[in-house]
């Protein structure tokens, strides 16, 4: 069959299956309204692939930048006019990633830990699936937790989907080395005219700034973002990825250390404690690796520096570490005080209380939860802490919702999805010979080790603005590698 006929074909069932959906979800009345709005949302994106259907791949590289710059803006959007566009960026990032795919799943067939990374993600949703029949969950909680726990693996094919070129390089490139010089403006503005900032930024964030708790900064700066962790992890994730090419830097790409050094202090400027240890463990992890037959002294060296770190940090960090070990439990007797605690002690309630498989998606800790479905919390006895229904803390945390719906075993499943990721990314970044490559391949093995020291005190992985950039430096890396195979 000649292939433009296929294609035009197929492009024909798209259109015809997009505008049927529309119809039928126009119908409010009769498929009620969720199912309407649900309707709507797939028909527009079945037409967003209408429009991509007839684009050459290099051509497709506008829609994925737009998709790349955009979660840098949304929050900066939002603040100025109310107005959320992180679900139609949501949409677009999964909707571009299917164009990745077959790339992706060349890799999967190909890479045994890359595979054994997938096994064990389909193990978890069998797990949680076998919880969502048993178990207590809703329909609608968990088809959206479903589709919330694919993200994350979706997101990983979405930088196969570029046309790597020079053009995207350097795009990618000017990003990471002048991209803090807008944001430290952002801060600067909202130290030095805070009341004037806090007016003209007020919708989507909170009226005041949050207090520096060693008040050695004027406030936990957010900037252009909505909130300080999503200026701290920009400048994680750009400044691992500027710290890989300057440690493997030679004539012809030379070294970024004032993207280095001026993204960290993004993460600094947020006062984000957490952002701030994984940048620094994972930024001595490419230390380690990005020369494998010096590993032995440089983990000497490395454990050295870590040491002397962590001892600094407890020093200037001891009392408020204290209070909060306090808040969650140690060394104290009485109720848990600190929001993330209560959350992870209702989930291992949870965990223990549907034993093994977990309450089923769309229970706890989790998108569906969250939409759709409270009647965990309120049995748990949420009630009482002075933060449910006001402050959104349900989903600060990532880990509580795997564990909750999916016992301790899905749990276990999709961390080691995770950590066969990152492992997979050490291999690469240790067999590879061309200095770029290893040098996209340390970063992303770094970025993944950061994710994962992440998740266990914020959303990570469920929340893709603060996964995109890490996940799509797997299928960046890979192209990298077959360029200069090549």
């Amino acid at each position: 069959m000649n292939v433009s006929l296929r294609s035009t074909g197929l492009a024909f069932v798209w259109l015809g299956l997009a505008f049927f959906i529309l119809a039928a979800s126009a119908a409010i009345a009769l498929v009620g309204p969720l199912a309407g709005i649900a309707g709507v949302g797939l028909g527009g994106a079945l037409l967003f692939f209408l429009i991509l259907q007839f684009r050459t791949e290099s051509n497709r590289n506008w829609f994925l930048w737009v998709i790349f710059i955009l979660p840098l803006a949304v929050g900066f959007v939002r603040k100025v006019t109310g107005i959320s566009l992180f679900g139609v960026w949501q949409m677009g990032v999964l909707a571009l990633a299917m164009f990745g795919l077959a790339k992706f799943w060349h890799d999967i067939r190909r890479e045994a830990l890359l595979r054994g990374a997938m096994v064990a993600f389909v193990v978890f949703l069998a797990i949680g699936s076998l919880s969502t029949f048993f178990g207590r969950s809703q329909q609608y909680a968990a088809a959206y937790q479903i589709f919330s726990d694919l993200k994350p693996v979706v997101a990983l094919a979405l930088g196969y989907a570029f046309a790597w070129n020079s053009q995207v390089e350097k795009l990618l490139w000017f990003m990471v080395r002048w991209f803090w010089l807008p944001c430290l403006a952002m801060v600067a503005f909202e130290w030095v005219a805070p009341g004037i900032y806090f007016k003209i930024f007020a919708s989507g964030q909170a009226l005041n700034a949050s207090v520096d708790p060693l008040g050695l900064l004027p406030s936990r700066a957010v900037g252009m973002f909505e909130h300080p962790s999503f200026l701290a992890n920009t400048g994680a994730t750009f400044g691992l990825l500027a710290l890989g090419r300057s440690l493997m830097a030679d004539e012809e790409h030379p070294p970024c250390w004032l993207a280095v050094c001026m993204n960290f202090l993004l993460i600094v400027c947020g006062v984000q404690r957490q952002e701030m240890v994984g940048f620094l463990v994972s930024g001595a992890m490419i230390f380690v690796l990005v020369k494998p037959k010096q590993m032995f002294a440089r983990v000497v060296i490395g454990g050295a520096l870590g040491l002397i770190a962590s001892v600094i940090f407890l020093s200037v960090f001891q009392e408020n570490l204290q209070k909060e070990a306090g808040q969650w439990g140690y060394g104290t007797v009485g109720a848990l005080q600190q929001p993330r605690a209560q959350i992870f002690d209702g989930a291992l309630v949870t965990a223990k209380t549907y034993y093994p498989l977990g309450s089923g998606f769309g229970t706890y800790g989790g998108a569906g939860a969250e939409k759709f479905d409270h009647s965990l919390y309120d049995r748990l006895g949420f009630n009482r802490y002075f933060w449910y229904g006001k402050q959104n803390y349900l989903m600060d945390t990532y880990w509580p919702n795997s564990l909750a719906e999916t016992g301790f075993f899905g749990a276990f499943t999709l961390l080691l999805s995770y950590v066969l990721l990152w492992l997979y990314a050490i291999k690469r970044s240790v067999k590879e010979l061309a200095p770029k490559a290893r040098a996209y391949w340390l970063s992303t093995m770094a970025m993944m080790a950061y994710m994962i020291m992440l998740s266990f005190s914020s959303p990570a992985f469920q929340d893709i603005r603060l996964f995109s950039l890490s996940a799509m430096l797997f299928g960046i890396a890979s192209t990298v590698s077959k360029e200069k195979q090549s």
